[in-house]
């Protein structure tokens, strides 16, 4: 080992400060009396003498304004790093002020320097909040959903984010600005357009997704005006959602299967993923709808034979003879 190294290693060992003298280099004793740090402490305590003399030694204050500070920091977007970087106070430190260490509590006391430090900080008036309301974020995820979007695929077309992300933005009352951002242009990109439905996987997903965003009422993005969207008390469209006697009457349901099957030239099992309803109610709602048609067709049937063409009817007078005329008569 050379001669610097050691010198190197000796000068990290013995940094000459107060907290080396007291718990040592390693912070776990004994304490190191080496020239500097003894010489940092006999300063420390020569400046304590002297503001107890002058009566202002105030070593510590509440930490509760110094947590309510950071907080604030936090959510105009002065993160922990520029927090470290302006104080010089420790990332263990400002975790230990922020929520106490080793399950204890934080403490209801901290240094005065180091509050004086935090609360010298204060956010930049050009910078965006950190947070904001999350119901802009919710409705358009919502909407998606209603529009047969899994969450799986929100999540991957939000940027591979878990699905636990997903359903934290759908219940939570703020998001990040970046995400809200990235919700918002999710949302212009899909709100129109049906979610992949290549596979079986992708198809019994999508029928997850509508069936589920049916029982929470959710509306789809056609019943949204924009601005409705980021209201807290915005509503969709009113009439978007049919009556249930509506969305059940087996005509109705075969219409649409029907139309499904002609324009997809799918099978039966297809237009029943497609509609969100199980293969067999799809299989009975048709053969209802068929016998529906029959009763109508026959009904008109039969009011068709009952119908009797009337034609005019003109009278005879009783007696046909013609009547003379006088004049010739006396003829």
């Amino acid at each position: 080992m050379s001669t610097q190294d050691a010198a190197g290693r000796q000068q990290d060992r013995h940094p000459g400060n107060r907290a080396c003298y007291v718990f040592g280099p390693r912070g776990q004793g004994p304490g190191c009396r080496c020239a500097g740090c003894t010489e940092a402490n006999r300063a420390y305590n020569a400046h304590r003498d002297r503001q107890i003399a002058y009566g202002r030694w105030q070593p510590f204050t509440d930490a509760d304004p110094i947590r309510q500070h950071l907080k604030d920091l936090s959510a105009a977007g002065v993160g922990r790093r520029r927090v470290m970087a302006l104080t010089g106070i420790s990332s263990g430190a400002l975790s230990k002020l922020m929520y106490g260490q080793r399950g204890k509590p934080p403490s209801p006391r901290v240094r005065a320097k180091t509050a004086r430090a935090i609360l010298a900080i204060q956010p930049d008036e050009e910078v965006p909040p950190k947070f904001v309301d999350s119901t802009g974020a919710r409705n358009r995820l919502q909407a998606l959903g209603a529009a047969r979007w899994p969450q799986a695929a929100l999540a991957r077309e939000l940027g591979d984010v878990s699905v636990s992300t997903i359903t934290a933005i759908m219940r939570g009352d703020r998001v990040t600005v970046r995400t809200d951002q990235a919700v918002r242009a999710l949302y212009s990109r899909l709100w129109d357009k049906q979610p992949p439905e290549r596979t079986a996987d992708e198809r019994g997903g999508a029928t997850r997704a509508a069936n589920h965003a049916r029982r929470m009422g959710w509306a789809p993005p056609a019943a949204w005006e924009d601005l409705e969207l980021d209201r807290p008390d915005g509503r969709p469209v009113e009439g978007w959602q049919p009556s249930a006697r509506v969305r059940h009457r087996s005509v109705d349901l075969a219409e649409d299967a029907e139309w499904i099957m002609r324009t997809e030239e799918c099978g039966l099992a297809r237009a029943a993923e497609r509609l969100g309803v199980p293969k067999d109610t799809l299989e009975h709602a048709m053969l209802r709808a068929a016998q529906q048609r029959e009763r109508e067709a026959a009904a008109e049937a039969e009011a068709e034979a009952a119908k009797v063409v009337q034609l005019p009817v003109h009278t005879e007078p009783a007696d046909d003879r013609l009547e003379l005329v006088p004049e010739l008569e006396a003829g």
